[in-house]
């Protein structure tokens, strides 16, 4: 029997969906992003917002690695890595680099921390990032 008065949920239960979503977001973001992003030895965390900068940059430079990889002119012998660091070096000397979704100073400057060595790469890494000048400056590569 209904007695014509509307059973409305309290604002604190129409609430707590949110503040879950709000927690799985927070959750996810520091657990599983900022754990897969390079930081610097003085850093002691990204910020939200930066860490969904740098994860934007990120993914749009493995995008423009997938479309365009077989641009980069690969020596057979190369080693492992050498397709990477040779394609982010090409994409930084190319007149047309601003237009690169993922061409931010942050991802650049993280990708030259980078322990390239660790990865199978043992070649001299040097971006030419017109005017950021970094130079793989980390102790231990």
């Amino acid at each position: 029997m209904n007695s014509g008065v509307n059973c409305l949920r309290s604002p604190a239960a129409a609430v707590d969906p949110v503040e879950h979503l709000v927690d799985y977001v927070h959750e996810a973001l520091e657990r599983e992003l900022r754990s897969c992003l390079p930081t610097f030895p003085y850093e002691r965390r990204l910020s939200k917002i930066d860490t969904l900068r740098l994860a934007i940059a990120y993914l749009a430079l493995l995008k423009d690695m997938l479309a365009n990889m077989d641009r980069v002119r690969m020596d057979p012998t190369a080693t492992s890595g050498s397709g990477v660091v040779l394609f982010v070096s090409e994409r930084l000397r190319a007149p047309n680099r601003q237009t690169c979704s993922w061409y931010t100073s942050d991802l650049i400057a993280r990708l030259d921390w980078i322990r390239w060595t660790r990865l199978g790469y043992h070649g001299k890494v040097d971006w030419p990032a017109a005017g950021i000048g970094f130079h793989n400056h980390h102790p231990g590569n």
